[in-house]
């Protein structure tokens, strides 16, 4: 597992050594790109205590692009009330064949 200190540096270097790119693409750009970047990275990210689960993690973050195959539940897992999104089983696999 890359430390998120290690991440940030090649982040870092990726954007100067790229300066010429970085600067025609316009600073709000830039920033909602390391934003969606950083955001997907801490999501991902698993703690060393829980490396021996094998899992597998869907991301889905609705107010950043909401899906109308995804349906949100409201359901309780270990008397924790949670909301729950389910997609059905095809859209899951045309996913899988896509990607």
């Amino acid at each position: 597992m890359v430390r998120i200190e290690a991440w940030l540096s090649e982040v870092e270097d990726n954007i100067t050594k790229n300066d010429s790119f970085v600067r025609q693409q316009g600073q709000q750009i830039i920033l909602i790109g390391y934003l969606i970047c950083f955001t997907f990275r801490i999501i991902s990210s698993k703690h060393p205590g829980f490396r021996e689960e094998q899992e597998w993690r869907v991301v889905y973050l609705p107010k950043m692009k909401p899906s109308p195959d995804l349906k949100k539940e409201i359901i309780s897992i270990h008397g924790e009330i949670q909301p729950v999104y389910k997609f059905p089983s095809e859209t899951f696999l045309s996913w899988l064949i896509v990607s």
